[in-house]
C-alpha cells in the first residue's frame, strides 16, 4: 500500500570517484563547446525538430498516441490536427517557446509563478477526466489527495503542497556550485513528481522543468543545447519509473540512482547534438540520404534534388535564384527561376534563410521530406524507441 514518507530536500552527496561524477565533468566540458556551424540554419531546423520530438516523447509516457511523424511534419492532414493528442502536442510547443522567451531575461526566476504558468498552458483547452491529458484547475494546485500509479510513493496532502513547494523554489534559486549544476536539475525534477502539486499533467511539467533549468543554467542552443532527456525515458519507461521510484525512499543511495540514471540520459542527448555541429556529418549522413530517398520515391523532382544538393555547396548551405541556373547546368530565365522557387516553397521543401535576404535553405520538416528525416535519426540512433514502437 502507497504511504507518505517525508525527507529533506537537499543534493545527494556523490563519491568523487564514481561514473556519476565522471559524467558530470564530460557534461560540464560539453557545456561550454560553442555552436561553431556553417549550416546555422539547418541547425535550427534540427534543433526545432529535436525539441517536437522531445516534446512527443514526454507525451507519449503520458499515453498521447500521435504517430512520430506527425509530431515533426510541418503539415498534417485535418483528422489529426482536430485530435485530443495533437493539441496536446501543440500546447508542449507553445509552452516551450513560452519558456524559451521567459528565459531571455536572466533575471526572470524558475519561481512558483511561473511553473504555475507552464502548467496552465500545458493543460490550456485539453478535456478533463479518466485518461484524459487535462486539469480541471489549470495554473493552480491540486485540492484533493492523490496517488500515483505504479508508485509505493503517496504524495504529500494537498494542504502541505505550498511548504514544499516553497521549499523546491528555494532550492532551485538559491545559488550553487557549477559542479552541482546536474544535480541540482536532476533532485529538482524528481522532488516535483514526488510532490505531485497537479491533479494532472505533473509529468510533463516536470520534464519541462528541466528544460527550463537547463536553460537557466547556461546549457542552451548557442553553445551545445542539451535537451530534455524525454526521449531517453520513453525509450525505457519502465526504467524512468523504477529509477524515480528508487529515489522515493529519500536516502542518498537512491537519490544517487536517479541521479545517475538521468545525468548519463542528459550526456547521451548532448552527445548526439554534438554530431550535428558536424557539417560533413549532417551533409552525408542525414541531409543527402534523405533526398536521394524522397528521390527514389519520387516525393521530389530531378530538379529539386539537384537545386537542394548544389545548396549544400554554398558556404552557408543556401541558395538564391541565380544559384538556381549552376544547379541544373542550364541558362533559365528569372521567370521560370521564380515558378520554380514558388513551387518549392508552397510544398515547404525550402524556407526563407535566417538573416539573408532573398536565400533560401531546405526544411527538413517538409511532409516530403520528414518521413524519411526520421528514418534515418532512427537508424542513426538520435532516435530510440520502445521495442514495440514502429514508425507508421
Amino acid at each position: 500500500m502507497a504511504k507518505f514518507v517525508h525527507f529533506d530536500l537537499k543534493l545527494p552527496e556523490p563519491k568523487w570517484n564514481s561514473p556519476l561524477i565522471a559524467n558530470i565533468m564530460e557534461l560540464s566540458r560539453l557545456k561550454d563547446k560553442r555552436l561553431r556551424t556553417a549550416n546555422v540554419d539547418i541547425f535550427w531546423e534540427l534543433k526545432n525538430l529535436f525539441q517536437d520530438l522531445e516534446n512527443w516523447a514526454s507525451a507519449r509516457i503520458e499515453g498521447n498516441q500521435t504517430e512520430l511523424i506527425d509530431a515533426v511534419s510541418a503539415e498534417v492532414d485535418a483528422k489529426t490536427k482536430s485530435s485530443v493528442d495533437y493539441q496536446e502536442l501543440q500546447n508542449l510547443k507553445s509552452t516551450t517557446i513560452f519558456i524559451d522567451q521567459y528565459l531571455k531575461d536572466s533575471n526572470n526566476k524558475i519561481d512558483r509563478s511561473f511553473i504555475l504558468d507552464i502548467h496552465k498552458r500545458v493543460v490550456d483547452g485539453l478535456p478533463v477526466g479518466k485518461d484524459l491529458p487535462g486539469d480541471a484547475t489549470p495554473g493552480r494546485f491540486r485540492t484533493k489527495e492523490v496517488t500515483i500509479s505504479r508508485s509505493d510513493h503517496k504524495p504529500p496532502m494537498a494542504v502541505k503542497i505550498d511548504d514544499y513547494f516553497e521549499e523546491l523554489q528555494n532550492f532551485i534559486n538559491e545559488p550553487n556550485d557549477a559542479q552541482n549544476d546536474f544535480l541540482k536539475v536532476a533532485t529538482a525534477h524528481h522532488r516535483f513528481a514526488w510532490i505531485h502539486p497537479f491533479s494532472n499533467g505533473n509529468g510533463r511539467v516536470a520534464r519541462l522543468l528541466t528544460y527550463a533549468m537547463l536553460q537557466k543554467q547556461g546549457y542552451g542552443v548557442h553553445k551545445a543545447h542539451i535537451l530534455n532527456p524525454s526521449l531517453v525515458f520513453y525509450s525505457d519507461r519502465n526504467m524512468y519509473y523504477k529509477q524515480l521510484a528508487i529515489a522515493d525512499k529519500g536516502t542518498n543511495t537512491g537519490l544517487l540512482y536517479w541521479c545517475h540514471y538521468f545525468i548519463e540520459g542528459l550526456l547521451e542527448e548532448i552527445k548526439k547534438i554534438d554530431r550535428l555541429l558536424d557539417d560533413d556529418y549532417v551533409d552525408t549522413k542525414l541531409i543527402e540520404p534523405t533526398l536521394r530517398t524522397a528521390l527514389d520515391a519520387k516525393r521530389i523532382s530531378e530538379q529539386e534534388f539537384k537545386i537542394l544538393m548544389h545548396s549544400l555547396q554554398s558556404t552557408h548551405k543556401t541558395f538564391s535564384s541565380k544559384d538556381i541556373n549552376d544547379a541544373l547546368g542550364e541558362d533559365i530565365k528569372q521567370v521560370q527561376r521564380s515558378r520554380i522557387l514558388a513551387r518549392m516553397k508552397k510544398s515547404m521543401l525550402i524556407e526563407p534563410a535566417f538573416n539573408a535576404k532573398q536565400r533560401y535553405v531546405i526544411k527538413l520538416t517538409s511532409p516530403l521530406l520528414s518521413r524519411y528525416v526520421v528514418d534515418i535519426l532512427i537508424d542513426n540512433g538520435f532516435i530510440k524507441l520502445p521495442a514495440k514502437q514502429l514508425v507508421v
